[in-house]
């Protein structure tokens, strides 16, 4: 009996593991059935005395974190002849925001990519996180680099060094030792008790986040030359190789093999901004502010010369309010406070409130405001339009004010043409339509609101047609507010001429508002919010335009840059990806598109037309569905499992 007993043992084996950052392996006895936990803790008291709570176990074959603490080896199907890493989960990387500042930042490398972004905003006070995400260093694209002519030994550079490199692990090159304060250092060593930069601690985290935590440095202003610092002229393919140097949101930083001090540039990747209030994003405003600056600096979105202009004489107002120490302009969200002392927190929380549910206490006894009602040569309903889009097509010097409103249908005759004889006709059908389209209520506040902001951006564009120069206390240079198209056409004289026209109407505007009104008159461009991919549609040999709008897709012809074809979401009956064959299929109401992507892996088009789609269903009274985003990105559902569903459930709770 005793015998037989013995022959049931379960039979232990040697599993071999190497900590990469001591240059060391340990070879533990473990058995099938024992948890990952458990060798994890093996593998500790093998290598000493010291704090391993920031390790974990890394599958350098399979390219995957043994992130389920509790399952077993066997159900990993983990063997003999398996080699296993133990490294760090939290690491140093390089961070540069769209208002070019770069931050030192230690991050998780062992959760999604979604949640380590979440992590970067709530240090920097950025709310709305899933509306950004990571981008490489260009010139880790030895295609693109080859492309664009830059160097690829530019690519990257140490923290807190001028050369030099990291390894896979994140140890130092060779040459690189006098900067490995700034790497892993691992417990106990003599580089451990280093003197450190001062660190802010991001929010503290359990389990897997236990031990260092997240933390951000302030490095400084990103160096002249930079790739994204410079107003540099792309052509469309070069803009195309930008967009597949996105990270993949589900998949680890690990996983995509960033490694110790690699540079990510932070940016927002999806124009879908909910609900934007400048009492709680002062710097989410300024961050998106940034970004849409930078985009019509580079013409990555194309305007004409008079919005130009007015862009240009905002981001002008934008500088003398920042530099003044006090303004004489109240910012917009206050201006609908009471100026009454005796108004309570309470009663401007309820009259905010009704603001955001498009009403308006206008007589002081919380009545709600009528519902307006526009009447003219057209009519429409909010049944008809509430998924449709209003597109301007206004040119101010050729007295052009015109829309088209393009209907939730996939063929042509879902597309309407509306011309106004004046720019304030245009104007009130252009704040009712938009309201109406984002499924608001008419309300007067909210309608008066938009209408505002348009007058105003015409208003703009109506300045730079003549009229005598302003004075202004700042000196102007046009080289930091025009792009180089137009600095080329015209004299620099010329050009402040008309930007300091159309500065006069804005004398009075704070920074803040003056940075809202630049992104909404960015949100007016026809081309806003579009994402161009290079792809071949079908068996066909040549090459297309591919652009990914929030509520859209665009084919268009790479030559003339004609929109050829248009494909709204609300018109798509499925979509699925042949990873085989790496080709991409949506099914529409009366035809099927399949394509395949050249400048990009076809993940990252998938992950935008399912994160676009994912973005519409938000609501801000429910919590996200990370899961379904996952699943409508084709992303990678094990890293929501184990301590991935842990970092889930904290994010849903913040």
């Amino acid at each position: 009996m005793a015998e037989g007993s013995e022959d049931r043992k379960e039979l232990d084996w040697d599993l071999v593991v190497s900590v990469p950052q001591i240059g060391v392996h340990r070879t533990i006895r473990v058995t099938s059935s024992e948890s990952v936990a458990a060798v994890m803790i093996k593998i500790a008291t093998k290598l000493g005395d010291a704090d391993w709570s920031d390790y974990a176990l890394w599958w350098p074959e399979k390219g995957i974190w043994l992130n389920k603490p509790r399952q077993s080896l066997y159900a990993y199907g983990i063997q003999a002849d398996i080699k296993l890493e133990f490294v760090p989960v939290h690491r140093n990387v390089m961070i540069e925001m769209p208002d070019k500042r770069q931050f030192q930042v230690r991050v998780n490398f062992a959760v999604m990519t979604f949640f380590a972004v979440a992590e970067i905003c709530r240090e920097m006070n950025i709310r709305h996180p899933e509306e950004l995400s990571l981008l490489r260093s260009p010139m880790d694209k030895e295609n693109y680099a080859k492309l664009t002519g830059i160097a690829k030994k530019a690519a990257s550079r140490p923290l807190g060094a001028a050369g030099g490199g990291k390894s896979r692990d994140g140890t130092p090159s060779r040459g690189d030792e006098h900067n490995s304060v700034d790497s892993v250092t691992p417990p106990g060593s003599p580089a451990s008790k280093r003197k450190k930069l001062p660190t802010l601690a991001l929010t503290g985290q359990k389990s897997m986040d236990a031990g260092p935590g997240v933390l951000a440095v302030y490095i400084g202003e990103a160096p002249d030359g930079g790739f994204f610092s410079e107003k540099l002229q792309r052509t469309m393919t070069e803009k195309c190789y930008i967009n597949g140097l996105w990270l993949d949101s589900s998949k680890t930083l690990y996983e995509q093999d960033v490694k110790e001090g690699d540079l990510l540039y932070m940016r927002f990747k999806y124009y879908s901004f909910m609900g934007i209030d400048a009492r709680l994003d002062e710097r989410r405003i300024s961050e998106l502010y940034e970004q849409a600056k930078w985009s019509i600096l580079t013409e990555e979105v194309d305007c004409t010369e008079e919005e130009a202009y007015a862009f240009a004489a905002l981001q002008f107002q934008v500088n003398i309010a920042s530099a003044s120490s006090t303004t004489s302009a109240r910012p917009l969200a206050q201006a609908t406070a009471s100026t009454d002392t005796s108004v309570t927190d309470i009663d401007a929380a309820l009259n905010t409130l009704q603001l955001q549910l498009g009403q308006v206490d206008t007589a002081g006894g919380g009545g709600d405001s009528p519902t307006l009602q526009l009447t003219g040569y057209i009519k429409f309903t909010k049944q008809v339009f509430i998924r449709s889009e209003a597109v301007p097509d206004v040119d101010v010097s050729k007295k052009k004010f015109g829309m088209n409103i393009i209907l939730p249908s996939s063929d042509e005759t879902g597309e309407l043409r509306l011309t106004f004889d004046t720019g304030e006709e245009y104007a009130s059908w252009m704040a009712g339509c938009r309201m109406v389209m984002k499924g608001k209520p008419l309300s007067k506040h909210g309608y008066e609101q938009e209408l505002q902001s348009i007058k105003g951006f015409i208003a703009l564009q109506n300045k730079s047609d003549g009229g005598s120069v302003p004075r202004s206390d700042e000196e102007l240079q046009p080289a930091d507010l025009i792009s180089p198209r137009i600095l080329k056409k015209k004299k620099s004289k010329e050009i402040a001429r008309q930007i300091l026209e159309a500065h006069s109407t804005m004398l009075n505007l704070a920074a803040t508002d003056a940075k809202l009104q630049y992104i909404r008159n960015w949100q007016a461009l026809q081309d806003f919010g579009i994402v161009y991919f290079l792809v071949r549609i079908g068996r066909s040999k040549k090459e297309e335009l591919l652009g990914i709008a929030y509520n859209r897709l665009i084919l268009i012809d790479l030559a003339t840059k004609e929109h050829k074809k248009t494909w709204r979401y609300s018109a798509m009956k499925s979509w699925n990806v042949n990873w085989e064959s790496k080709q991409l299929r949506i099914d529409h109401e009366e035809e099927k598109l399949l394509f395949s992507c050249l400048s990009a892996d076809l993940k990252i088009v998938h992950e935008f037309i399912g994160a676009n789609i994912w973005l519409s269903l938000r609501n801000d009274t429910e919590p996200l569905d990370i899961t379904m985003f996952v699943k409508l990105t084709g992303g990678v559902t094990n890293n929501l499992s184990g301590w991935g569903s842990e970092t889930m459930t904290r994010f849903l709770s913040t």
